[in-house]
């Protein structure tokens, strides 16, 4: 269970607990055009309420990340099962805790840990409802970027 929550950061609002569901045995590929998947822009997130009450750092940062994860709905494939946010966020809240590093910046500590399981090194995905997969480590550094531009023009944050 330890190596679901390293996507997770994703990071990371557990309301519902499902078993998890064996993904396609097909090869996994990206798709050509993905979307963000977020249900809402930053600006109107609980997530980035929650952000704007805690002084700025990498850290903070990494828990917007794993907030924002449990605002869409997307699955998490990892090892070639899938599972909901849901699932993965508390798992993915405890990693984040016993894990992060001060040293690391949030865009290391993705690329580090939300990228590749720690089992076969295989890809960690996100699945969106249309079957779709996106590479996690993507998604959550995109969604960094739109954070880290929100800073920028928003020195208040």
């Amino acid at each position: 269970m330890r190596n679901a929550v390293t996507f997770c950061c994703l990071l990371a609002l557990a309301l519902n607990f499902s078993l998890p569901q064996t993904a396609e045995a097909q090869e996994i590929t990206p798709p050509a055009a993905p979307v963000l998947g977020f249900v809402q822009q930053p600006a109107a997130s609980r997530a980035l309420q929650r952000f704007q009450k805690r002084p700025v750092s990498e850290l903070s940062k990494l828990i917007y990340l794993v907030d924002r994860l449990g605002e869409t709905q997307v699955d998490v494939v990892y090892e070639k099962k899938s599972y909901s946010t849901q699932l993965v966020l508390p798992v993915a809240r405890w990693y984040l805790n016993a894990h992060y590093n001060k040293k690391d910046s949030a865009e290391n500590w993705l690329s580090k840990w939300c990228y590749r399981s720690l089992g076969s090194g295989e890809t960690v995905w996100v699945k969106y409802q249309d079957g779709s997969l996106r590479a996690a480590r993507d998604l959550l550094l995109e969604e960094l970027d739109r954070l880290d531009s929100l800073c920028e023009s928003n020195p208040g944050l």
